[in-house]
């Protein structure tokens, strides 16, 4: 069982269906893991600084002109 402050944020991670099935999430996990983080080497996008991801034609969630938007840590999400 996993003990940590993720674990209880996300109970049901792996913990649904079959053993299989709970296989299959923690290689899906860790795949999409590796392949952000170029193989856990890097937290933040690389040259990510210098990009502004922020979709300025979004009205409902409006851009803070004083953040910076771009991939951080291993769970980021793509364009």
């Amino acid at each position: 069982m996993l003990e940590s402050g993720c674990a209880n944020s996300y109970s049901q991670f792996a913990q649904l269906g079959s053993a299989d099935d709970s296989k299959r999430q923690v290689a899906a996990a860790f795949t999409h893991f590796t392949l952000e983080t170029g193989h856990f080497c890097y937290v933040e996008e690389i040259n990510g600084a210098s990009k502004n991801n922020c979709d300025e034609t979004n009205t409902q969630y409006l851009c803070n002109p004083s953040k910076g938007y771009y991939g951080r840590g291993p769970i980021q999400l793509d364009q």
